[in-house]
């Protein structure tokens, strides 16, 4: 979202379970990144999601329902809330298949994306 730039439209992103995970971006979404000039957009360290950056947050997309599911039990969410069902990569699959996989969940989320400020910009 940041990369397209849009005045007064930016985004954050934690892990429900960023503590546990070490910092890792696995080859087929740094092969994304690269490949669509994002990395300068990446953050370099995982953001535990928080009671507080939630709070602080004008509108939480999650990227599926089990992570709403989480943060829902585990946190007060009173602002607005956005559900995607964001296909969840296991690189145990064969390298073509990843990279199927990977382009199919990057064009989603940027139909996605687009949808979500074009709204953003009718509510405005």
């Amino acid at each position: 979202m940041n990369s397209l730039k849009h005045k007064g439209i930016g985004a954050v992103s934690s892990g429900a379970h960023a503590k546990t995970q070490p910092m890792e971006i696995r080859w087929y979404t740094e092969r994304i990144l690269e490949e669509y000039g994002l990395s300068r957009f990446t953050s370099k360290v995982h953001r535990q999601t928080t009671a507080s950056n939630l709070k602080d947050s004008d509108l939480i997309v999650f990227f599926g329902p089990s992570v709403y599911g989480f943060c829902k039990k585990n946190f007060p969410m009173k602002k607005p809330c956005v559900i995607w069902d964001i296909l969840d990569l296991h690189p145990r699959q064969s390298e073509p298949k990843v990279v199927k996989l990977t382009e199919g969940a990057f064009k989603e989320i940027k139909n996605k994306v687009k949808e979500l400020i074009s709204g953003l910009k009718k509510s405005k």
